[in-house]
């Protein structure tokens, strides 16, 4: 018993250095101090609030993410979703809160995604092509207590408890009088940090729903070594600028920009797929990754010779 027991611990601390070697080659370990002082990021906040943070120390002037609005750095998401959480907390979200997100990808949905994580609150991705009864039956099941969204999709919102509190993340026109933005949130409350929360908050992810109401998945937190297996078969990189054209929704599109955060690369943003868009963002960006889902892909394929051979993707 002893021997058996001595064998699964060896076992154990082997493929633990092995995952630190990986993660040290990819460049997601560094020195000894910070690495300590990632372990206690996520260990406060969880991954992704934790690589925001930590991309801030590391050199707040590096580019973060750019959307269709322009650049964000990792000082300013930093800063940003403080003054998110700081706002958030003043009307009652804390650890456990469950906050809905129906967005496309920008930057007011990676700003929720950091605050609510520095709440200890748990975000609920939700599927941006639901309709009304889907939203209504995912609200009610997960005891979303706010629903953040794009305006974009203000027609599902009646289908929601009304009870649910609402805050507009993307503006298309002018916003409805007396309707609250992120924006607005953030602009009028001090960035200072918040005090850890008890329990860092997590994601849930949706089930696809071929069964009925999609189902939710929470993501808690996880141990950085969880990385080492993806960065050992997909070789990522600091300084390699990644093109998100999956949702952030989907749990490709999650992992993916949790990694490029926790390296410190540039993630480029659009809210919808556009197939020579697509390319056309790769190009202009020098883009070493793209995140695709399988009919992204093809739709990119699909575009034929003439117009693959218009945009410079040698970067890839």
């Amino acid at each position: 018993m002893i021997l058996s027991l001595a064998k699964k611990v060896a076992s154990k601390a082997a493929v633990t250095v092995q995952s630190a070697m990986v993660l040290r080659r990819a460049g997601l370990v560094g020195r000894p101090d910070e690495s300590i002082r990632s372990l206690l990021a996520v260990h406060k906040v969880g991954p992704f609030a934790g690589a925001i943070s930590i991309g801030a120390q590391r050199d707040a002037g590096a580019v973060a993410i750019v959307d269709e609005i322009g650049e964000l750095t990792y000082g300013q998401i930093d800063r940003r979703s403080n003054a998110l959480a700081r706002a958030l907390s003043q009307r009652g979200v804390g650890s456990g809160t469950v906050v809905a997100a129906l967005c496309r990808d920008h930057r007011g949905l990676v700003t929720m995604m950091a605050a609510t994580g520095k709440l200890g609150a748990r975000l609920l991705l939700l599927n941006t092509g639901f309709a009304k009864p889907q939203l209504a039956d995912v609200a009610r099941r997960e005891q979303v207590s706010l629903l953040i969204y794009d305006q974009e999709f203000t027609g599902l919102l009646d289908a929601v408890d009304p009870s649910v509190e609402r805050c507009l993340a993307w503006v298309d026109d002018e916003p409805p009088i007396g309707a609250d933005t992120l924006d607005a949130l953030i602009a009028g409350t001090a960035d200072r940090p918040m005090p850890s929360p008890d329990r860092p908050g997590g994601f849930i992810l949706l089930t696809s729903g071929t069964t009925g109401t999609p189902k939710g998945a929470p993501r808690e937190k996880t141990s950085p070594l969880s990385s080492a297996q993806l960065l050992d078969r997909v070789p990522l990189r600091p300084d390699q600028p990644m093109h998100m054209a999956a949702p952030m929704f989907h749990g490709t599109g999650l992992s993916q920009v949790l990694l490029a955060f926790a390296l410190g690369n540039t993630v480029v943003l659009r809210r919808r797929f556009d197939p020579e868009e697509t390319l056309r963002v790769v190009a202009e960006h020098r883009c070493a990754v793209l995140v695709v889902v399988p009919t992204m892909l093809q739709r990119i394929i699909d575009l034929g010779p003439e117009v693959l051979g218009k945009y410079d993707t040698s970067s890839l």
